[in-house]
C-alpha cells in the first residue's frame, strides 16, 4: 500500500499529541486502517521522538579550538 509523506506526518503529529499509550492505540487503528507499513512508520516515529527532542535541548558546543 502507498503511504505518502503527509499522510504520515499528519498521522505522527496527531498521535504525539494524545497523552495516554490507549489513547493512541486506538487513534493509529482508527487512523491507519489496514496499513500495516503506515502504522510501522508512525510507531517508529512515535517510538524515536523523545531521543530527537532530548537532543535538540542540549547546547551546541561550538567550534573547536
Amino acid at each position: 500500500m502507498i503511504t505518502s509523506p503527509d499522510q504520515i506526518d499528519e498521522i505522527f503529529w496527531n498521535a504525539l499529541q494524545l497523552t495516554s499509550d490507549e489513547e493512541r492505540t486506538v487513534y493509529l487503528e482508527r487512523a491507519c486502517g489496514a496499513n500495516d507499513e503506515l502504522r510501522r512508520l508512525v510507531e517508529k516515529l512515535l517510538r524515536a521522538q523523545p531521543k530527537a527532542a532530548a537532543f535538540l535541548e542540549q547546547p551546541f558546543p561550538g567550534p573547536h579550538a
